[in-house]
């Protein structure tokens, strides 16, 4: 069976809640097709294809039916299914060598074709990204409770902690300083500045392509340049009904940081250690006395620039259920 996102299945409880009736006798129909590709756009055969079509289930307990194809892509990278369905299509493309390729599809029901789900075989690419040289690396999910209000708070990437007093931590890497008010819990005023303990240390921005399927998302390799020393993030509605008004904060936003930097006579960098943050920084009130800081992180410490990871080598050993990274 394929496994659905969170979001396919918030899509498919919904769908779900549509009368059988409405569709006739029978569900509708869909046909669709994946065309595997690599990162230069060429197409990959012999790829592993799966692909699960929803019929039916609780949408209650998270328990689906359907129907599973799975196959081989051909030789210009298209594999194709057809079956009844809810609307609702998940698949998933593996090759050895390759990261694994995931993602869904929504079908629209019109009622002058109440037999088809449209648009009738759509072609979705599915890219393949090789896997050139994954690395042990600190790789954490962080939820701390900053505990100071206005004052700077340190974070060890190493250590995957607060700086002492607050923690374990001994390397301001990153510098968190959290302001804010909290009126009500819709009602807040929440201000992030993120800096660094080193001056020649940064961090960068990087929007990912929201239509990239690979499991490996950002570079395999660090920029260079165009790391800044300070971010700052905010979030703040003044009225009950007021959408919350962001600054620094993105869809689809991750981050590209390098920490531990030394120079040379000649401002050369001679030593540093680069590393990623997948998804946004969150941050924010978790009560109205306290404040929490949310991210993920890798960090590669042997001075490369190499930003693959290998899952099945993290330095963090012995980490709690909600701190473990599977992605690579």
């Amino acid at each position: 069976m394929i496994k659905f996102t969170r979001w396919t299945f918030s899509i498919s409880v919904f769908l779900l809640c549509i009368p059988l009736s409405a569709f006739g006798r029978e569900l509708p129909k869909a046909r669709i097709t994946l065309k595997i590709i690599d990162e230069d756009g060429t197409p990959v055969s012999n790829a592993v294809v799966s692909i699960g079509f929803i019929q039916g289930g609780n949408g209650m307990t998270g328990r689906s039916e359907g129907k599973d194809f799975k196959g081989l892509s051909d030789t210009n990278g298209l594999y194709a299914a057809q079956a009844k369905t809810l609307g609702d299509v998940g698949f998933s493309v593996e090759k050895e060598g390759f990261y694994r390729s995931m993602g869904h599809y929504a079908f629209v029901w019109d009622r002058k074709d109440r037999d088809k789900w449209q648009p009738w075989n759509p072609t979705i690419k599915m890219l393949l990204k090789t896997i050139d040289n994954p690395v042990p690396m600190y790789a954490m999910r962080v939820n701390k409770e900053l505990p100071l209000f206005g004052k700077p708070v340190g974070f060890d990437l190493e250590k995957g902690d607060l700086v002492a007093p607050h923690g374990k931590g001994l390397v301001n890497d990153f510098i968190f300083t959290f302001t804010g008010e909290f009126r009500d819990w819709r009602i807040r005023d929440e201000d992030l500045v993120l800096e660094f303990g080193n001056k020649n240390d940064g961090m960068q921005e990087v929007i990912s392509d929201p239509n990239d399927t690979s499991k490996f998302k950002l570079f395999k390799q660090a920029p260079l340049e165009g790391y800044l020393n300070k971010l700052m993030f905010s979030k703040r509605a003044t009225t009950l009904y007021e959408k919350v008004k962001k600054v620094g904060i993105k869809e689809n936003q991750n981050f590209v940081f390098r920490v531990r930097t030394v120079l040379d006579k000649d401002g050369n960098i001679i030593g540093t250690n680069y590393g990623k943050i997948y998804g946004q920084i969150e941050f924010g009130f978790s009560d109205p006395k306290k404040v929490e800081v949310s991210f993920v992180y890798y960090l590669n410490p042997d001075g490369t620039r190499n930003l693959e990871f290998d899952p099945t080598r993290n330095l963090f050993k012995n980490l709690g259920r909600f701190e473990e990274v599977s992605a690579p």
